[in-house]
């Protein structure tokens, strides 16, 4: 049995006025199904928030948590996804952003981020639980469009639903809840009754059936599923109880199996689970978790697997990426490149002291080309 390593916590505060950033790559994936021919991903994230609403901030769109919860109909999730992919189609948040450096002066974007690290164990088990932040007032400032982007997203929106066959009871019956320009956010939205009118051209009484992920993620966020023993399933969780032999047949169980090892609990083989759920689910966060754990539990089985994601583009696009390359560089006893990547990653969450260390303590010459050629700082 390895040896545990001790615990390690990267700022252990988390400012009042910041959105947490969940991680889920179950969630995540889900998004990946929307996207049509030719069409470019465009990561969506879960933040937690009791406030129900969902922007787009750089090129990534946000849900919040308390979004979820209210949502019951899987078409308004699909509606209002679309009216948030089109404010990226129709590059308003880079147009509020030009218009923001202009009038503020110009900032680095990268420095909106708080970013946070923590390794969770259980026994032998090394789970990553990332912690990443925004900041609520830079997120109202640039992802608060104005009436006419608003129009635009809608009109991309409304086009979607009428291509995919949407019903928008659901979304109506949502905006029927939410309050009509009573705050900074409503007030730079059409009013909810408005938008309701031109909705009711693509309501109907036949209700399209929620799909078993849709069902899964309610569970999970709000424990309000029309499945019920996915309900009981997460509330059995938080109490420390595993109840998957109630699932059986109805969720792949790879994705029971995740929730589990997320949990704490001992899952046999979880390299196996992780490379049975990588063959269902994209996500690039989850293959930087399958990363840490074959790192620990069997580095010399997967040393080719880990040798080429190190050069998978869109892992380097994640924070951790440099972390667990650092990692693997040391377990393997190369100091200088694991220094090096290790100065990257702690100078990107902007932790001083450990970012000086690592930063002093390689040689440049010792690191590869291709290697050197990833440094987001030189």
């Amino acid at each position: 049995m390895k040896k545990l390593l001790s615990l390690f916590l990267l700022f252990v505060s988390l400012p009042s006025y910041a959105y947490e950033i969940i991680r889920d790559p179950i969630f995540e994936n889900y998004f990946n199904s929307f996207k049509e021919t030719n069409e470019d991903l465009n990561t969506v994230l879960l933040v937690d928030s009791n406030e129900p609403n969902a922007f787009v901030f750089g090129s990534k769109i946000y849900f919040t948590t308390e979004l979820i919860k209210l949502i019951e109909d899987e078409d308004a999730l699909k509606s209002i996804y679309y009216h948030e992919l089109g404010h990226i189609k129709k590059k308003h948040f880079e147009t509020r952003k030009i218009k923001s450096e202009n009038n503020k002066g110009k900032k680095t974007l990268n420095n909106i981020f708080s970013i946070g690290l923590g390794i969770l164990m259980q026994n032998a088990d090394l789970v990553i639980a990332s912690m990443l932040t925004l900041d609520k007032n830079l997120v109202n400032d640039l992802s608060r469009h104005s009436i006419r982007d608003e129009i635009q997203a809608d009109d991309f929106m409304l086009n979607k639903i009428e291509k995919n066959n949407l019903n928008t009871n659901g979304l109506i019956n949502f905006f029927k809840t939410l309050p009509d320009q009573k705050n900074h956010y409503f007030q730079s939205h059409p009013r909810a009754s408005e938008r309701i009118n031109l909705l009711r051209k693509f309501s109907n009484n036949n209700k399209n059936k929620n799909s078993i992920t849709f069902e899964w993620i309610k569970a999970k966020y709000s424990m309000n599923s029309e499945i019920e023993e996915f309900n009981k399933f997460f509330l059995d969780l938080e109490m420390g109880i595993n109840s998957e032999y109630e699932l059986s047949n109805m969720i792949e169980e790879p994705v029971i199996k995740y929730e589990l090892y997320k949990k704490g609990f001992l899952v046999d083989q979880i390299d196996e689970i992780f490379l049975n759920l990588i063959e269902i689910n994209n996500s690039s966060y989850l293959k930087l978790e399958f990363l840490n754990v074959i790192l620990d539990y069997n580095l010399n089985k997967y040393y080719p697997t880990i040798e080429k994601q190190k050069h998978n583009k869109i892992l380097q696009k994640e924070y951790f990426y440099f972390f667990l390359i650092g990692k693997y560089y040391n377990l393997i006893d190369k100091v200088d490149l694991a220094n090096f990547y290790f100065c990257q990653f702690y100078q990107l969450s902007r932790s001083v002291d450990k970012s000086n260390y690592y930063c002093k303590n390689y040689d440049i010459t010792a690191v590869p080309e291709i290697d050197s050629s990833y440094a987001l700082f030189k």
